[in-house]
């Protein structure tokens, strides 16, 4: 706290003061009252010390703390300066510190260490040299993981809001597989948000990264970086690119999210599920309102199976104050992903994971759209998009967020949207041929011209 107060007033302490006092243990009697134990008075085990830290002008408060720590003002002799006359009550030790060095002696152990005396020059050689974190000017990058469908942006959105509410400037970096990103449109704030769509930014988009660190530091020189990775993003394939940009970035954290409802069943199908929760500091094991606690202690214990050494979290809808999983005590962050040796990692097309982008021109009903969700072929493992809704109602009428994930819908009204409707379908294995003709009973087209010109 002494540290926080000379950073924030930029200023080290002009004074510190230790009073001693002697001190006696009082008993309670059986009637209530309290009794003082005469044989304890002025006893080393009783003595009462107090540490105080000055800043600025002391001579006024230093007079007060003289006074009351003799109970009677009239001890104090005006004739003396403030300092002969602490010197003469010697009830004090006195340090005084100039431009971060020690000035004075007499102070008791562990203070002449503290960090109170140099955190206010924060640049210093000094304070760089003692607190090295400190002078780390480089944005920590935050690395956000988790399969299809887990949480990730509504996790993201909390730990963003964390740290607007403390005035640190963030960042954000979302990487989708489908080529037209769906989750930056569920940010507050899309002015700082780079979208790296098209490809997963730990194989197809690799050197993407890099660029876009450099481009959001140069634009905007953020204090926090939010790199959400794709649901199919396999994070030990990172440490390549991870590596190119440590110039420019300090990897604080890898946070893997994860669905309590399906994650047993993704475990087994994928090895890029299994990385993800091997890769990570930290497990935010999500949506476990969805299961019960029996079911929820026995995904604890797979998790935990595949790493032991990560902090694990259980959530509903992403809802953890992010001090749990950032500001890691130093040496104990990145532990899951920074030990892996570089190398070839399974990754998305190997296990047969694909997408595939329809445009949707015309309004639909929300009735309509929700039984073609419910009767996709193929069962997609994720469906995501923005669709138009006509109801017949203006209530009813304008876009509509849809979300579907292992057969669990979900459509939320979007305001502000001003592109170009769209469907994507995630999963494996998919039939493109099959899944265009469903949903071209919606009207559905594979270009977005037919939009721009008007067919339905």
């Amino acid at each position: 706290m002494a540290a926080a107060v000379s950073a924030c007033t930029k200023q080290a302490p002009s004074l510190f003061l230790r009073t001693e006092r002697g001190g006696s243990l009082l008993h309670r009697q059986a009637d209530g009252t309290m009794v003082r134990d005469a044989s304890t008075e002025d006893s080393v085990e009783t003595q009462l010390v107090a540490d105080d830290l000055v800043w600025g002008e002391a001579h006024a408060l230093v007079a007060a703390l003289y006074h009351e720590a003799c109970h009677d003002s009239s001890e104090w002799d005006m004739s003396l300066s403030v300092e002969q006359e602490l010197a003469k009550a010697a009830i004090v030790a006195r340090a005084e510190y100039d431009a971060g060095s020690c000035a004075a002696q007499d102070l008791p152990d562990g203070w002449a260490s503290a960090p109170c005396w140099q955190t206010h020059d924060l640049d210093s050689p000094a304070c760089a040299r003692l607190y090295p974190s400190l002078a780390d000017k480089r944005p920590g990058l935050i690395v956000v993981s988790g399969f299809l469908g887990a949480g990730k942006t509504t996790f993201l959105n909390n730990c963003i809001e964390y740290h607007r509410a403390r005035e640190r400037f963030v960042a954000v970096i979302q990487n989708e597989v489908g080529a037209t990103g769906v989750d930056e449109h569920l940010l507050g704030d899309s002015a700082s948000v780079l979208a790296l769509d098209e490809g997963c930014v730990c194989c197809t988009l690799a050197g993407s990264l890099a660029a876009g660190v450099r481009e959001l530091t140069a634009q905007f020189s953020p204090e926090v970086i939010l790199l959400e990775t794709t649901g199919l993003a396999n994070p030990l394939n990172l440490l390549a690119e991870l590596g190119s940009i440590r110039d420019l970035v300090r990897l604080d954290t890898v946070v893997t999210v994860v669905d309590a409802a399906n994650v047993q069943a993704v475990l087994e199908s994928s090895a890029i599920a299994r990385d993800q929760v091997r890769g990570a500091d930290v497990v935010v094991c999500n949506k476990c309102d969805t299961i019960s606690s029996a079911s929820m202690e026995t995904v604890k214990a797979a998790l935990t199976a595949l790493n032991p050494k990560a902090m694990m979290h259980v959530t509903t809808q992403g809802q953890i104050h992010p001090a749990l999983f950032m500001d890691l005590e130093t040496g104990k962050s990145c532990a899951g992903l920074l030990p892996a040796v570089p190398q070839s990692y399974a990754n998305h097309t190997e296990e047969g994971y694909s997408s595939v982008r329809f445009f949707m021109p015309r309004p639909v009903t929300l009735e309509a759209l929700e039984q073609a969700v419910g009767a996709c072929p193929g069962a997609p493992f994720r469906i995501k998009g923005i669709v138009a809704l006509d109801d017949g109602e203006p209530q009813s009428s304008g876009y509509v967020l849809a979300q579907c994930v292992a057969g669990r819908a979900d459509f939320e009204p979007l305001q502000g949207f001003e592109g170009s409707p769209f469907l994507v379908m995630i999963g494996r294995d998919l039939d493109h041929a099959a899944l265009l003709e469903h949903w071209q009973a919606l009207g559905a087209t594979l270009t977005e011209s037919d939009i721009r010109n008007g067919v339905e």
